[in-house]
């Protein structure tokens, strides 16, 4: 006897990749879901089988679908096989009733389990996303707060050097002193505990006029040198350290605009590069004396800028040039504590003064009498004077200073 085909028209053959990990017992989970976005209208009404070979190292299915109603039009009969006929001699024996007991119990329990699983994975999703929004939330809420913190330890330890530095700078320039060298540290790094270090070679000036404005207090502290003298002239070293209520970590990496700018703005100023940014934000270099308000006043700018930050200042002040190093630390923007302005506020500080020129000794006129009489002759004695002789009127030589 003939064997009968299901026709063409009355099922939908699919074929997909199976995950090979997959359990047996989950597989027609997986094909349903797979059904639900491949076949048009697939619901409780459609039933399916499938069959499962290698191709090319994958897991193909082949799943053949039909509709219920359909499906028991062929099952008439007492019929156990429903074989399917696709291409030329192309077979497969679908729909056995032997391995399909109860089609409609079958489907009925995969499309619960369906729901179920559908309903379980949508609710895990929901609540692994939440969970993952939440801690994205946290993360980005501690982050902000840490930055607050290190905004707020960055701008505290900028003042108090700030003020410490205007105060220490305006107090030289009222003794007259002057500031052979100095190094100022305005945000220590690394592992330290102080907010800034700043030590100062001091001329022409004694300890005694910052004590003043040097009180220690537990946050601060000043040390002064003992008193030295080089050609008859005072000179001492003063260091002032500040306490940190936070440890920070600079970053010093700069930007090639941040560093083409600063290069630049010491070029334009007849500086001479010593060291160009070889360590991190490091620069090095030599300017005129009578350059240095201007440099200054182009790199405070620069500063204000780019939102970075002179952490460190080095200065070796000498008669027409001085030698400088800066350190440079980013995103920090501190336009109204710049340490720079307060250096170009101060610079003549800095800068090594004139020795004042000996006074000539005044030459007293001659009265009208000696410009008369007859000069034999002038002697300078050793305290600058000098001794003019003449005869007077009785005709004796006499010396009178001039």
């Amino acid at each position: 006897m003939k064997k009968e085909y299901v026709k063409k028209d009355d099922y939908e053959l699919y074929s997909f990749p199976m995950p090979f990990l997959l359990k047996r017992s989950r597989r027609k989970n997986y094909i349903a879901k797979k059904l639900e976005q491949l076949h048009p209208c697939f619901s409780d009404n459609c039933c399916y089988d499938a069959k499962y070979r290698l191709k090319k190292g994958k897991l193909m299915a082949s799943v053949a679908v039909m509709d219920k109603v359909k499906l028991a039009e062929y099952r008439s009969g007492g019929r156990k096989h429903i074989p399917l006929k696709f291409g030329d001699g192309n077979r497969l024996e679908f729909f056995n009733s032997e391995k399909i007991l109860n089609i409609s119990l079958a489907f009925a329990i995969a499309a619960l389990a369906g729901i179920l699983l559908t309903s379980h994975a949508i609710h895990t999703k929901t609540k692994s996303n939440t969970e993952r929004q939440q801690q994205a939330r946290q993360a980005v809420i501690a982050e902000t707060e840490e930055n607050t913190a290190f905004d707020k330890a960055i701008h505290h330890n900028i003042e108090q050097s700030y003020m410490v530095l205007d105060d220490f700078l305006q107090s030289a320039r009222k003794t007259g002193g002057s500031i052979q060298n100095c190094s100022l540290i305005f945000l220590q790094d690394q592992n330290a505990d102080q907010a800034y270090k700043m030590t100062f070679s001091m001329k022409e000036c004694f300890p005694q006029d910052f004590l003043a404005n040097s009180e220690d207090t537990p946050d601060r502290q000043s040390i002064f040198s003992a008193v030295s003298y080089a050609n008859s002239k005072p000179e001492f070293s003063a260091s002032l350290y500040g306490k940190a209520n936070k440890v920070i970590k600079l970053k010093q990496n700069l930007s090639k605009s941040q560093i083409d700018d600063i290069r630049l703005s010491i070029w334009n100023c007849n500086g001479i590069l010593l060291t160009d940014f070889s360590d991190e934000g490091i620069v090095e270099f030599l300017i005129q004396n009578t350059s240095i308000k201007k440099l200054l006043e182009n790199l405070k700018n620069i500063c204000n800028e780019h939102s970075i930050f002179p952490a460190a200042v080095e200065i070796e002040a000498e008669k027409f040039n001085s030698r400088m190093k800066i350190i440079f630390a980013e995103e920090i923007k501190a336009e109204d504590c710049n340490p720079l302005a307060l250096i170009n506020k101060y610079s003549d500080v800095f800068l090594e003064k004139d020795l004042p020129k000996a006074k000539a000794p005044r030459k007293k006129a001659l009265t009208q009498n000696h410009q008369s009489k007859e000069c034999f002759g002038k002697i300078r004695q050793k305290d600058g004077s000098v001794l003019v002789f003449y005869k007077n009127s009785q005709g004796k030589i006499t010396g009178e200073k001039e």
